[in-house]
């Protein structure tokens, strides 16, 4: 029996989808318009309960409906009603609520209408799971998130359509003539406008090169990361924070040093106990000595003069009886030279210059002594104000990092114990990089829903990493969010999930 199809039920650029309208019969017709001047429409029929397609129009199965044609039924919400034209909203997100994929990688014709927040892609390997996510990978990121090979082998084109509600995306990729493969995307909103620049649209609602895969978040560097983390904790200049925080610590640093080295020029010098504390004035001392030996050469030059008086009396008296003509004036003379002697002063004391002697040859002694503690007590007072001032800029440090503290706690970041370090993404205590695959899919994951993109859907490459509990927590996440995740997996999967087989759904 063959099919009897319906009016379109729903109609863009790239297809038509019509309905097999007999009782019972779960077929789809799916007509492909294909690019310009490249080949004649063709069609394809798909089964409505399990997504598998039939590619060559020669082999449609046959009817298996009743024979009398059952009432058709609007399904008003795939038709492209004529509205008024509106313009998206900003704040709007979308979710995907269906995808279909032709001859990408090694995909034949798959199409999934994720039931719940998280749809295991599973199957064993080398069979096309990743496939699927490569195909939302390439359909949203745009040609530089293509793989080395986007068509599968044997063919001409690959489809990618996604639909998010109230946004339709389509990618189109096929070979150019003498080699290398074109694309094409359109973008079309639920009231039939379509985007004039289509790929700038999904990238701001992608909002981030990696919004959609969170093993590219641990794959980036960790400046990368924590730059991205960073948009979580808002009003915050990290930069300024940072650079801040660095002057300070140089400063610090260096303040630090000098104050070492000080105290250890200070513990190096030897102080002899009974060290005085003021130097010798040597040159005072030298003056004294001076003036000592010129008072002490006076008293000698009188000394002499006496005693050279006196060898004269002697003379004279000598002289009386050779000279007894001169007796009388000698004696004149002689009374005149008593009483000069009897009219001078004692003659003082000596100074003792041995003292003197002995203060000079220890004054270098003692002077360095003074001076080696002067030298201590200038050290000691140096390290004790860089101390101080050491201290200081410690405490100013600490307000920085407690400034940062603030910041980080009042942003409420998504996964416990997510922290920012010096210039990384710190996950309890320790660089992003060293965390399991596992922890990082989920604090990734976590981290992305957070950050809000408006296209609400998440790949997560590395599913079978994850236990029961991490699985329960994504899912937990997706829901609160608004997200799908397409979850790819080794194996059969759950009942939330597809299998994928040789490039189709099993």
């Amino acid at each position: 029996m063959l099919h009897r199809w319906s009016n379109p039920d729903y109609t863009d650029i790239n297809s038509t989808v019509r309905r097999c309208t007999r009782e019972g019969c779960t077929m789809l017709k799916i007509t492909r318009h294909e690019p310009d001047n490249y080949q004649q429409p063709h069609w394809t029929v798909w089964d409505r309960q399990d997504g598998k397609g039939q590619f060559n129009s020669e082999h449609v199965p046959e009817c298996t409906g009743a024979a009398a044609p059952k009432k058709e039924k609007k399904i008003v919400a795939r038709k492209a009603v004529a509205k008024p034209a509106e313009t998206p909203k900003e704040d709007q997100p979308y979710r995907l609520v269906e995808m279909r994929v032709e001859n990408f990688r090694k995909l034949k014709a798959v199409r999934i209408t994720p039931d719940g927040a998280v749809v295991t892609v599973s199957g064993r390997n080398e069979q096309g799971k990743s496939s699927v996510l490569d195909a939302v990978y390439a359909a949203i990121g745009g040609k530089p998130f293509f793989p080395a090979t986007p068509i599968r082998e044997g063919e001409q084109r690959a489809e990618i359509f996604l639909d998010f509600v109230g946004l339709k995306l389509t990618r189109t990729i096929w070979h150019k003539e003498g080699g290398g493969i074109d694309h094409k995307v359109v973008l079309e909103y639920a009231d039939g406008k379509r985007a004039a620049k289509s790929q700038d649209v999904l990238n701001d609602l992608r909002g981030s090169p990696i919004a959609d895969d969170p093993l590219e978040f641990s794959k980036m560097k960790p400046k990368d990361q924590y730059d991205l983390l960073r948009k979580l904790v808002p009003g915050v200049d990290f930069d300024d924070i940072a650079a801040r925080r660095a002057d300070l610590f140089e400063t610090r640093t260096q303040v630090g040093r000098d104050r070492d080295r000080a105290a250890g020029a200070a513990a190096s010098i030897q102080v002899p106990p009974n060290a005085p504390t003021e130097l010798v004035d040597v040159t005072a001392l030298a003056a004294k000595m001076r003036e000592a030996g010129e008072h002490n050469t006076l008293i000698d030059q009188r000394a002499e003069g006496r005693e050279i008086a006196a060898d004269k009396i002697a003379a004279n008296e000598d002289e009386i009886d050779r000279l007894e003509a001169l007796v009388r004036s000698l004696k004149q003379a002689n009374v005149d030279l008593q009483a000069k002697l009897d009219g001078a002063e004692p003659l003082p004391e000596k100074i003792d210059v041995a003292a003197i002697e002995a203060m000079i040859q220890s004054a270098a002694t003692i002077n360095a002594a003074v001076q080696a503690r002067i030298d201590q007590r200038a050290k000691v007072d140096e390290r004790n104000r860089l101390e101080g001032v050491y201290d200081d800029l410690s405490k100013q440090i600490q307000e920085i990092d407690d400034e940062k503290a603030e910041a980080i706690a009042g942003a409420k970041l998504p996964v416990e114990g997510l922290d920012f370090g010096d210039g990384e993404i710190l996950l309890d205590g320790l660089p992003f990089s060293d965390a399991s695959t596992a922890r990082k899919i989920r604090t990734a994951t976590a981290l992305l829903m957070a950050l809000k993109p408006d296209l609400r859907v998440l790949l997560v490459r590395e599913g079978s990493l994850l236990d029961p509990d991490a699985r329960e927590a994504l899912r937990q996440d997706a829901e609160a969010h608004g997200f799908v995740v397409l979850m790819e997996c080794v194996g059969q999967g759950d009942a939330n999930g597809v299998v994928i087989e040789d490039g189709e759904l099993v």
